[in-house]
């Protein structure tokens, strides 16, 4: 609950950031359900060759590089956002919370904003495909890696900032403020 509530402070950040990682996974989900869709509907024909053909490496890549760029900008909100609460966690730290607790504060307030993010891009990726004629089954699995995909690049990215965070000693941090 405290780690909705600290996303809601600063909305139109996380809004942002869950935005650019939606916009990756809308891309890694249509690509693989286009590759998905239409490779199971028309294999052995010309157009399922050049489909299969077309939707690889360089598109591939493009969405990858989208998606990580969306975990790190929700990386980058959630530095900020902690950052800016510095005072608050001395706090909870002196007040007996744990390191494993604010950490696991933090994990969970990063992780909402990729799965929000993740969630929005995957169903945006999943009308687009189905629009374009795929059947919805297979776009499923499609989606569902998107998402997953995103989600897990996201928590790692939040990770690697709980760390960078947690190693500065809260007297530092706090003097700073």
């Amino acid at each position: 609950a405290l780690a909705w509530s600290n996303q809601r402070r600063r909305p139109a950040r996380a809004a942002l950031a869950a935005t650019a990682l939606g916009v990756g996974i809308a891309a890694l989900t249509l690509l693989l359900g286009i590759d998905v869709a239409f490779s199971q509907q028309v294999t052995g024909s010309l157009l399922g060759s050049f489909v299969s053909g077309e939707v690889r490496g360089v598109d591939y890549l493009s969405a990858a590089l989208a998606v990580g760029l969306g975990a790190a900008s929700v990386a980058d909100v959630l530095y900020l956002n902690l950052r800016e609460r510095v005072a608050e966690l001395a706090v909870l730290s002196a007040t007996g919370w744990r390191r494993r607790h604010l950490t696991r504060l933090a994990l969970y307030e990063g992780a909402g904003i990729g799965l929000l993010g993740s969630l929005t891009g995957g169903l945006v990726g999943l009308a687009g495909t189905w629009a374009l004629g795929g059947a919805l089954v297979p776009l499923l699995g499609a989606a569902v890696l998107s998402i997953a995909a995103g989600v897990a690049l996201t928590v790692v990215a939040t990770w690697l900032v709980v760390i960078g965070v947690s190693r500065q000693p809260v007297a530092t941090a706090v003097a700073e403020e």
